[in-house]
């Protein structure tokens, strides 16, 4: 992170799963060492370790400056069956109950939000999603994030993604248009066409029973994730998007990233023409889902 703020002394850090708070207390060290060097950290948690108001109080004391909490559908079998685990949506919506309590006690200036997945089993219900996060529990924003292929599986086939990738791109971008009119979200155009634009590039391909094991591609580039991001793994491996299949750099000794990142052109060239699936991540879309006011 010393060697990040140096390059970017206005950069972001993003700590997501496994699951980011598993370990607390190295945790909140992380978080306490990016407020002090200045840098906005954001967090993305199943919500599962925010259990109590103590808990709740810690990490909007010394915690990000955003966490997001995934709340994959707003009815909790439909969650639950996603997360395999009965209770998680109670836990996540306890989280985002305490969260926002605390920051309300403490006077906090933590961002608080949801994030939602948007698959077959839940685009239908957007305007009930909208409603039941920003009215019913108060979250300052909900997220989208669009079903891709299941990371870690390498079984061959990924029924999950075959299923839940079954949305009609063109109902969906009508429905993203409603909710966006009546809630006031301001969402990018150039957003909601790519966002069709991916759910038609599933449907195109008659290999999407294997997710990743099948190659699938979106019909237009939507990623520039290599203009933007270092990739850090847990083993100091450095990369420029989450595909691993890319080559990256194990980070050994100061100068390591900055050196990875001014070396890495000829690296970019090549991935500017990576049309995979996960190019419609947060993190890696080229466009932001809300315009800049």
């Amino acid at each position: 992170m010393r060697e990040f703020v140096a390059m970017n002394p206005e950069g972001t850090v993003v700590t997501h799963g496994g699951e980011s708070l598993l370990n607390g207390e190295a945790y909140l060290t992380l978080t306490r060492y990016a407020r002090n060097l200045g840098l906005r950290l954001l967090t993305v948690t199943n919500g599962s370790m925010i259990f109590s108001p103590e808990k709740a109080a810690e990490i909007v004391i010394d915690g990000p400056a955003e966490i997001n909490v995934s709340l994959d559908s707003i009815h909790p079998e439909i969650h639950d069956k996603f997360r395999g685990a009965t209770g998680a949506f109670d836990k996540a919506v306890r989280a985002l109950r305490l969260l926002l309590e605390a920051r309300a006690r403490w006077g906090s200036n933590i961002k608080v939000n949801a994030i939602l997945l948007v698959g077959k089993s839940t685009y239908l219900e957007l305007d009930e999603a909208y409603d039941f996060t920003l009215n019913k529990i108060g979250v300052d924003k909900l997220k989208l994030n669009m079903v891709q292929p299941s990371f870690g599986n390498n079984s061959g086939e990924d029924p999950f993604f075959a299923e839940e990738s079954d949305v009609d791109p063109s109902l969906l971008g009508q429905l993203l248009f409603d909710v966006d009119t009546k809630y006031h979200l301001d969402f990018n155009p150039i957003w909601i066409r790519q966002i069709t634009m991916y759910f038609r590039s599933i449907r195109a391909n008659p290999k999407v029973r294997l997710g990743w094991n099948g190659d699938l591609n979106t019909f237009d580039h939507i990623c520039n994730s290599y203009d933007r991001n270092i990739w850090l793994s847990d083993r100091s491996d450095m990369f420029l998007c989450c595909d691993s299949r890319w080559p990256g750099m194990v980070w050994e000794k100061p100068g390591d990233m900055r050196r990875f990142w001014e070396e890495a052109q000829e690296l970019r060239s090549k991935m500017s023409s990576c049309n995979r699936l996960c190019g419609v991540s947060h993190s890696l879309r080229n466009t932001s889902a809300t315009l800049k006011r």
